[in-house]
This record gives C-alpha cells, sequence and structure tokens, in this order.
C-alpha cells in the first residue's frame, strides 16, 4: 500500500515534554504570525565578497517546489557575488545522491548545499568532500537550524519547526472553535517532517475539545497519485469527524484538491486544511479563492537561497556563522497579497537583496 498510518506517532508526542499544565493561547500565536516581515530584525555583516567561487547545490528532488525556490533564489544571489553555480537535481532517488556526492568529491568545488534531504544518511561521502576543503552547508538537511553536529555541515537554513508546526496547529484548532477532528499528513524519510507532524499531533492531543483522527504517512514525492484514495478512504472511515487536516507540506494539497472538488460530501469551506511549509504558488491560488485550502505557514525560500550564500562567503573567509532563523509566518486570505504574495509567494519585503549584496561590497 502507498500510504500508511504512523500508529507510532502517538507513543512520539506523548513522549515529548507536556504543556498540559500551561494554556496555549492559540488566538495570540495566529496574530503574531500573521504580521508583515517587513517588521524582521535580521544582522547582515560586511565580508567582501570573494571572487571565482564554484557552488553546488544538490537538490533532493527539484520537483518539490521549496526546493526550487531555494535554488532559485541562490542562484540569484550567486549572480551578484560573480561566483558559478552548478544545479544537480536527484529526482527523489537516494542512490543519485550517493553518484552525486562521489562526483562532487572528485570536483572538489569551493562549496556545497545540500537541498532538502537527511545529512546524516550521507555522512561517509560529506566527510571526503569537506576533507578536500570544500564547505557545505544545508537547507533543510536536518530538523533544526545550525550546525548539523556530527557532520561537516557548518549551517543548516530552515525555519524552527516546531514553532511552524504550533503555528498551523494553533490556527486549524482557532479555526474551528476549538473543535478540530485532525488528520495529519507527513513524510516519515525526513527528520523534520516527522518533527513538525509529531508537534503538530501534541498540541491536537492537549486541546481537550479536538481529536487526532489519524496520521497518516505518504510520500511527497507521491501525493499526486496516492491522495485520491486517502481522501476516499478517510470520508468514508470519519465523515464529517474529519473537519481539518494538517500537512507538512503543500503538496498533499495539491494532490486533495481535485477529489475533494469532486466528492458530494464535502462542500467548500467544510475542511479547513493547513499546511506547516512550503508556501507553493498553487497554495496561495486555493487559499485566495477559498478551495479547500485555508492556510499555509511558508519559508521565505529565496531569502533563505540569498542566506545560504551569505552565509559560504563568510565561512570561506573564516567569519563566524551568523544563526538567523526566520520568524514563522503565516497566510491567510486576509493578508496573502503581503510580502510577494501578489506573485503567489512569500518574498519578505524587508529589503534583503539590498542589504546581503550591500554586505558583500568592499569598503
Amino acid at each position: 500500500m502507498p500510504f500508511r498510518t504512523l500508529s507510532s506517532i502517538a507513543a512520539c508526542f506523548f513522549a515529548l515534554p507536556s504543556l498540559a499544565s500551561e494554556a496555549i493561547n492559540h488566538e495570540a500565536i495566529v496574530a503574531e504570525a500573521l504580521r508583515p516581515a517587513s517588521s524582521w530584525n535580521f544582522p547582515v555583516e560586511d565580508a567582501a565578497a570573494l571572487s571565482k567561487k564554484h557552488v553546488v547545490y544538490l537538490a533532493a528532488n527539484l520537483q518539490n517546489s521549496g526546493i526550487l525556490s531555494v535554488a532559485e533564489g541562490l542562484k540569484e544571489a550567486v549572480s551578484k557575488l560573480d561566483w558559478s553555480l552548478e544545479i544537480i537535481d536527484a529526482r527523489g532517488d537516494q542512490s543519485k545522491i550517493e553518484e552525486a556526492l562521489d562526483r562532487i568529491a572528485r570536483l572538489a568545488p569551493d562549496g556545497l548545499v545540500l537541498g532538502g534531504f537527511n545529512a546524516t544518511d550521507h555522512l561517509g561521502p560529506l566527510n571526503v568532500i569537506s576533507g578536500e576543503g570544500t564547505k557545505i552547508i544545508g537547507w533543510h538537511a536536518s530538523a533544526y537550524p545550525g550546525q548539523i553536529h556530527g557532520t561537516p555541515v557548518f549551517n543548516n537554513i530552515t525555519t524552527n519547526p516546531l514553532q511552524v508546526a504550533q503555528v498551523a496547529t494553533s490556527y486549524a484548532i482557532v479555526a474551528t472553535n476549538r473543535r478540530a477532528g485532525a488528520v495529519i499528513f507527513t513524510d516519515s524519510r525526513f527528520e523534520i517532517a516527522l518533527e513538525k507532524s509529531n508537534e503538530m499531533a501534541r498540541i491536537i492531543y492537549l486541546c481537550a475539545t479536538c481529536q487526532l483522527l489519524e496520521v497518516v504517512d505518504v510520500r511527497l514525492d507521491q501525493t499526486s497519485e496516492v491522495m485520491p484514495d486517502v481522501v476516499s478512504r478517510l470520508q468514508d472511515t470519519y465523515g464529517d469527524l474529519w473537519n481539518v487536516s494538517l500537512g507538512i507540506n503543500d503538496l498533499y494539497f495539491d494532490g486533495a484538491f481535485l477529489p475533494l472538488s469532486l466528492s458530494e460530501d464535502r462542500a467548500i469551506g467544510d475542511l479547513v486544511n493547513v499546511s506547516a511549509g512550503d508556501g507553493s504558488a498553487s497554495a496561495y491560488q486555493r487559499i485566495e479563492s477559498d478551495l479547500f485550502q485555508s492556510a499555509t505557514v511558508p519559508e521565505p525560500l529565496n531569502f533563505q537561497g540569498w542566506q545560504l550564500a551569505y552565509e559560504l562567503n563568510r565561512k570561506m573567509q573564516g567569519l563566524n556563522t551568523q544563526l538567523f532563523v526566520a520568524p514563522t509566518k503565516l497566510v491567510t486570505k486576509v493578508n496573502s497579497k503581503e510580502d510577494g504574495g501578489v506573485d503567489w509567494r512569500f518574498d519578505p519585503s524587508n529589503g534583503y537583496r539590498a542589504l546581503f549584496s550591500d554586505s558583500w561590497v568592499a569598503k
């Protein structure tokens, strides 16, 4: 069967530190996450651009819009630095990642970006590459931002998965007046996905008037073919009890859109679908049109591409890592036109391109 229910999730989140004694102010969490990104305060320190560096971006799968958007941001930034960039697409195949890493070891580029796969799964070749002098940074190469300990990855760019999960779940709880009957979609191949889904499950459990119906494990690269059957089964099993879907990525709602639209059992508006990443163009369109997606918690993907280049330039000069983590942003129909939303993406209106570019000019 191409999907499975994760009964083990329950054991995972029950083992996490309990917040049962704390009152979670879901309304305040949602209000804070709706604020425009122009209010961000992120540090940018001058470090003149090094010349003629070569960087490789190894993408787990460029069909994932998040991984692709980061590549586009990195390409912008590298062009500003006057560096060269090679993009390799593993197309969701772990063996192709291994093959690419072997080739990268022989190439010995100045920098390597791991795009959307677990660094710890490829420790051997990464150590070899690092030994050749290549600086290695990750995007979603682990669940949490910062250095990935036990690996040569000096920094991992991502938002905080627990905060992302909290914002998505709080929105669903508020939207259903604390009567959420939730199904959670995750991809157990990825550490960051499980961190998000575990946290979402835990928060639903702590809501006394909410119910966690099921956690469903569906590979992100199989959502288009698998989700129609999943939607049909969930509707048959839970009926109107199922009023919330929480996904670790917008791809689940790409796959669910057609079967939900064709269903005679589902009216637009009676199912609150919320994604805890990444903020795809199709998600924005569904949210703006009220078509089976209510909200997304996007990442500033283009910004993070620039951040990767900024950190690499600093690391190549022996400077400290900045470790900036972008604040968590919630996008609903109310604010979907802000911060790049007119182009159906989350692109912070805080002048980051100019700030990063200016930091690379020799003073």
